[in-house]
């Protein structure tokens, strides 16, 4: 029901969707619209919501807070809110219904940017671990467990990242360091960032790949360390 016409009833592809506990709160590709697709008895209904006063006819992005649903006001840069209702209960049979405990903020780029996370585990105090995530428009950012962002590394188009912890380099003195790769769609490269002991990142290689388009990456380590 979300997809556009002739099978759906949206006239384009949905502009931005976001998950509320009962179902979908789904804007309409020209941001005029604003829709929700929620589950109520095993039958999903299909529900158009107009804009409340003050309200951005032509909002760009989507964004569900608990059961209120935020739009962006590209005009005057700020999210406003559209809809403020309680969601319909939905207790799945034989299911366990995952909540998240923590959100990130909100990502400095509109549209399809938040991409991929990897995370860093503080090696004395797991409260001080670091979630990485990648900005498809921007570059690398760093949160706290808290969600809040503590690092903004603006370096390019970066898809995917990954790190690999106590990574030996064969230093005689068994020293080890603690490296993310990621891969940055602006020249095809893979970059290597250092993390620190506290969690700071910073820049250390870009590696040139050869390729025409490159998007996802892992890294491996085998059982020696290296």
């Amino acid at each position: 029901m979300v997809l556009s016409r002739p099978y759906g009833r949206l006239p384009a592809a949905p502009g931005a969707f976001a998950v509320r506990p009962d179902g979908l709160a789904v804007l309409s590709a020209d941001g005029s619209s604003l829709h929700l697709l929620l589950e109520k008895n095993r039958v999903w209904q299909w529900q158009r919501v107009p804009h409340q006063a003050g309200v951005p006819a032509k909002a760009q992005a989507l964004l569900v807070r608990g059961n209120d649903v935020w739009v962006h006001n590209e005009r005057s840069k700020t999210w406003q809110l559209a809809l403020s209702r309680p969601a319909t209960p939905v207790v799945p049979d034989k299911a366990v219904v995952v909540q998240p405990q923590q959100q990130t903020a909100l990502m400095p780029r509109l549209g399809d940017a938040a991409d991929d996370p990897a995370i860093w585990v503080h090696p004395q105090d797991a409260r001080l671990s670091r979630v990485l995530g990648t900005n498809k428009k921007q570059g690398l950012i760093s949160y706290d467990m808290q969600g809040q962002q503590v690092q903004l590394l603006e370096v390019g188009r970066l898809n995917n990242v990954d790190l690999r912890q106590r990574v030996k380099f064969g230093a005689e003195d068994g020293r080890s360091v603690d490296l993310a790769v990621a891969s940055n769609r602006d020249d095809n490269s893979v970059m290597l960032f250092d993390i620190a002991a506290d969690g700071k990142i910073s820049e250390v290689a870009r590696f040139a790949t050869g390729l025409d388009k490159i998007y996802g990456i892992c890294s491996g380590q085998p059982k020696e360390g290296g």
